[in-house]
């Protein structure tokens, strides 16, 4: 960056400049407990202010990789675009999702509009199926729609019925079928998704194949499966959590079967794993240790959907020891994704694209909603990054072989979400494929004059701020999530359950007795049963420890979805950075010293890189960046922007100065290396490569402004639902209270709340904002 004149660090004082991580405690975290010390920019009077009053003060919209902003425009099914033309889609009625929004700061409101749908009929007059041949033609077919009865604020009610008939497509002998499922019941009576994974399985990879038949003939028993969708989880649940295991070690002589037995000459498998596999009953499951290399695993998962239709197969991992375990497939086949994919268009992209819009939920919790409602299970939608959950928020997904209508049709039935802008595409999205994110944020009850907020604001364009990993990292709870991930990176994996489960300041009486059973008497059981299911990683973790015992902890931590557990490595790896990276700028300012690393190529997002597993496929993983030490000859042609330190891990390479011993002297007093990362003890899935991260940023497009308001309830900034609405903002120029709104875009990784600490001066812990809220 051309800057005239180099930005000096000013008011740069550190109360506690020592590197020592914090011991356990119990009291909510702040912002000095995670390193987040220093301030840099200057020239104006702090601006106090309320962050997140209401969670519509918070909006945020993703950028794309090209930087545009992604906006929920449409929630309508028409004639979608895709990339190598995908075939028109039949257009529906516009959703009326948002009559289920939430009005209330902090819940959603039940007193929302009701909107009843119509189960779509539909009728093939004429479908030949020829036995004989793949092809299925469709001679016609026509589909009934009774359009969705919505009641207005008018009182008026559109319940007209209309037909439409659509040209028959080669390929296609289920038109309408994943709408199936448009009647569902209410989410009360809908199995929680945290029950799914009571299977007595362990964490199953993404090279996980669920087999089942696809021929016409079974197309009317699909469409009554789908409508149970819920019914029939659960009862699969409870199969599977009653199932017994055989583990069966493979022939040292690496028998194959015979075509006689088979019916197909290159069988991977053992003879003796194939004749459990012919017998296989419900309440059982066969496992056999897997090959070391994933084309082996390959052509055994392709084997068994050839050779055992009814039967899945899945790569799971026991106590760091890879297994195939084979089990009778449930009827729910409406999660099965080649049962989803019946039909499917030969030229239409495989990958639906959508924009997700939510409020007060945050992405997982949001896809776990959907997931409920459609029937397709959460690891089939893909995300380039999560979203605040306090905060309305707008993201592109995506999903293999869905359907557009599919999802339209719940959009009623869902609150505080919506779905729209459809597309297909051939590539799905993945993680880290994004430039940024676009906030519109409200700081309310603050006093200041517009001279000084935009004293404020240049100081802020001028000089950016040190980008801290902000207070979400660390987790809401009085539990850091980093000394879970420390105590994992050790492997101690009784003291990361133990502070899993640890009773809190924040709990209610009845969750501290729940907790304080476990913490005296192990007894996973009990625990289970007083749980809400409100409660899902704990719920998770407690049903690992009754399937795997309390011996085999590390197989019970497996059951927490693996994002949420690097969630918990990365929290320690952040508090490293923060408390480094004030070092760095409280001790050398804001300039670049010899020994600082900066990039030779800048990586497509300086986060976290993914970690290597087999649920990472090639177009997942980052180009690995390459840094290098700057030289005396090198300092005047950069600048503290350009300057980043390093993410803990084992392929890391550390600044050539001092800050390299405040790396591994805070790893050492861990009793941790950078070398110890890279085969963590018992848990080889734990390792960490590291990465890098700028030390300073800069704000994209950044504006501000002053707003008046009389009551808290007065929205002053439009989300995507708003706009799409057309409900207009009411500008005052004089009111009881006052609010500056910022808008403004960071790059991928950063966190606004950073920048507005600049601002305001005020620690932006939870604890924080909510005794201002109280005042």
């Amino acid at each position: 960056m051309d800057d005239t004149q180099e930005p000096q660090a000013k008011k740069l004082k550190l109360e506690d400049t020592t590197l020592k991580p914090e011991c356990d405690r119990r009291l909510p975290l702040i912002e000095s407990d995670v390193g987040i010390k220093c301030y840099v920019t200057s020239g104006f009077t702090p601006i106090p202010g309320i962050v997140k009053q209401r969670f519509s003060d918070f909006i945020v919209n993703e950028m794309d990789m090209a930087g545009k902003i992604v906006q929920l425009t449409n929630t309508e099914v028409e004639t979608i675009p895709a990339a190598n033309g995908s075939l028109p889609s039949t257009k529906k009625s516009t959703c009326s999702a948002t009559n289920n929004l939430p009005t209330d700061s902090n819940k959603v409101n039940d007193n929302c509009n009701t909107v009843t749908d119509s189960s779509t009929a539909v009728t093939d007059s004429s479908t030949a199926v020829t036995n004989s041949s793949p092809a299925v033609t469709n001679s016609s077919t026509v589909v009934t729609v009774r359009s969705t009865a919505i009641t207005d604020s008018s009182g008026t009610v559109d319940g007209n019925s209309a037909t439409k008939s659509l040209s028959p497509v080669a390929g296609t002998h289920e038109v309408g079928s994943d709408n199936s499922s448009a009647e569902l019941a209410d989410s009360s009576s809908i199995t929680d998704n945290s029950s799914l994974v009571n299977s007595g399985k362990s964490i199953t990879e993404s090279c996980s194949t669920v087999t089942g038949s696809s021929k016409a003939s079974t197309e009317d028993s699909e469409k009554v499966a789908n409508t149970s969708t819920a019914s029939t989880s659960s009862a699969s649940n409870s199969n599977s959590s009653n199932s017994q295991s055989t583990i069966l070690e493979n022939s040292s002589q690496s028998e194959s079967c015979s075509a006689m037995d088979t019916g197909h000459v290159n069988c991977p498998i053992p003879t003796n794993i194939l004749n459990e596999l012919k017998e296989i009953k419900k309440k059982k499951s066969v496992k056999m240790v897997a090959p070391q290399e994933k084309d082996a695993r390959k052509k055994i998962h392709y084997y068994i959907q050839a050779q055992f239709p009814n039967i899945c197969s899945n790569c799971i991992t026991d106590n760091g020891v890879k297994y195939l375990e084979f089990s009778l497939q449930s009827d729910n086949s409406s999660s099965d994704p080649r049962n989803r994919g019946e039909g499917w268009p030969k030229d239409r992209p495989t990958h639906l694209h959508f924009i997700l819009y939510k409020e007060f939920k945050d992405t997982m919790e949001a896809i776990d909603i959907i997931s409920k409602y459609s029937g397709i299970k959460p690891q089939h939608f893909n995300y380039a990054g999560t979203k605040d959950r306090r905060a309305k928020t707008s993201q592109r997904i995506s999903a293999h072989k869905v359907k557009a209508e599919k999802l339209q049709a719940i959009n009623s039935k869902l609150r505080g979400i919506a779905m729209g802008n459809f597309q297909y595409s051939n590539e799905r999205v993945t993680l880290g494929q994004l430039s940024g994110n676009r906030f519109k944020i409200v700081l309310r009850s603050v006093e200041t004059t517009s001279e000084n907020l935009e004293k404020a604001t240049e100081s802020l364009r001028q000089l950016g701020f040190i980008n801290y990993f902000g207070m979400q990292r660390f987790g809401t709870a009085s539990i850091p999530t980093y000394q879970v991930g420390l105590h994992i990176l050790k492997g101690e994996f009784d003291k990361a359950v133990d502070l899993i489960m640890v009773p809190r300041s924040t709990d209610k009486p009845h969750i501290s007795e729940v907790r304080q059973i476990w913490m005296e008497k192990k007894d996973a059981k009990v625990v289970l049963k007083k749980l809400p299911k409100s409660m899902n990683i704990e719920r998770r973790l407690m049903e690992g420890v009754v399937t795997c015992g309390v011996t085999n902890l590390s197989g019970a931590l497996e059951r927490i979805p693996r994002t949420t557990r690097l969630l918990y490595l990365h929290s320690y790896q952040s508090l490293v950075w923060n408390k480094v990276a004030s070092l760095r700028v409280e001790k050398y300012g804001l300039k670049p010293m010899v020994g600082d690393l900066v990039y030779i190529q800048e990586p497509r997002a300086d986060d976290m890189t993914v970690d290597e597993d087999e649920t990472t496929s090639s177009s997942d993983k980052k180009t690995k960046p390459t840094v290098k030490h700057l030289t005396e000859d090198e300092l005047e042609k950069y600048t503290i922007y350009d300057i980043v330190l390093p993410l803990p891990g084992y392929d890391v390479v550390l600044p050539a100065n001092e800050l390299k011993d405040a790396v591994t002297g805070l790893l050492a007093e861990d009793s941790l290396s950078l070398e110890s990362l890279k085969c963590t003890k018992k848990a080889k899935q734990y390792r960490l490569p590291g990465s890098y991260r700028h030390v300073m940023v800069k704000p994209i497009d950044l504006t501000s402004s002053l707003s008046y308001y009389d009551d808290v309830t007065e929205e002053l900034v439009q989300s995507d639902m708003d706009l799409l609405n057309k409900q207009e903002l009411k500008h005052k120029n004089s009111g009881k209270h006052m609010a500056a709104i910022l808008e403004f875009g960071l790059p991928s990784s950063c966190y606004a709340t950073m920048l507005l600490r600049e601002i305001t001066r005020a620690d932006t812990s939870a604890a924080h904002q909510t005794s201002l809220n109280k005042q």
